[in-house]
């Protein structure tokens, strides 16, 4: 097997591991049991647990933030971008609820480790680079928003509609009422 195969199948191992146990439970034996290879590999792939966690991490974070760049730029002639924005994070919460698990995994260790807390603010500063972008370049928003910068607007939409993802990711209740409650960006900001 190829080496970026092997890699890839302990990340996958790991990915499942850790989505359905959460980083703080989840041993390298662990690892190493679900991808179906000896401990010593891990450590020579990865090194540390960390490692592997920021690799999967920084997978989903490419691979969110090229869908919904590519979702907006679907919608070149939609008046409301806040609504496919939204419209993108039900998809994809729907599709692939282990990711937002571990995205609400490195929120938790974020809080505790600079490399993770890194990866989280890079992961917030290029989404609210692409909401500044799409969303509020090219039009003007209402005029009671005029006043503020672009840069904030974006950092509202983000902390707002990230705030639902993380509810609905980690909420016993219906999640269809947290995940509805993306509408209403729509509706502020029309």
């Amino acid at each position: 097997m190829k080496k970026n195969d092997k890699r890839e199948q302990i990340l996958s191992a790991a990915s499942k591991c850790i989505a359905k146990n959460g980083y703080a439970n989840v041993s390298l034996r662990d690892i190493a049991d679900e991808a179906g290879v000896v401990l010593s590999q891990l450590n020579y792939y990865f090194g540390n647990k960390e490692v592997i966690f920021s690799e999967i991490i920084k997978n989903f974070v490419d691979s969110f933030l090229e869908g919904f760049k590519n979702y907006l730029n679907l919608g070149k002639m939609v008046e409301n971008k806040i609504e496919l924005l939204s419209n993108y994070l039900k998809k994809v919460s729907q599709e692939d609820k282990l990711s937002f698990k571990l995205l609400c995994d490195l929120v938790s260790m974020s809080l505790w480790s600079d490399s993770f807390k890194k990866i989280f603010n890079d992961l917030f500063a290029r989404f609210n680079t692409l909401i500044e972008e799409h969303l509020f370049s090219k039009k003007s928003l209402n005029e009671n928003y005029n006043k503020y910068p672009k840069a904030t607007l974006a950092n509202v939409v983000a902390n707002v509609m990230f705030g639902i993802m993380m509810k609905t990711s980690v909420s016993t209740a219906d999640g269809n009422s947290n995940i509805n409650s993306l509408d209403v960006m729509n509706e502020i900001f029309k």
